[in-house]
């Protein structure tokens, strides 16, 4: 049997509306401006920050399995 992960951390829902503070807010630069807006994963260390100032709840916490 075949085990799949997803990477852990924060996700940006279809919720998002591109205000950009997100993005603004990020310390460590992880946040993508595009169509949708994306965290990287490789530069995020799971603070929250993006969470927390996001005004209609677009960004979720995953699990990596």
């Amino acid at each position: 049997m075949e085990m799949t992960f997803n990477e852990a951390g924060p996700k940006i829902t279809g919720k998002c509306g591109k205000c950009g503070k997100c993005y603004k807010k990020c310390s460590f630069k992880a946040i993508e401006k595009g169509n949708p807006y994306r965290v990287r994963s490789n530069r995020c260390d799971d603070c929250g920050d993006c969470i927390s100032v996001c005004p209609v709840g677009a960004i979720e916490l995953s699990s990596p399995f």
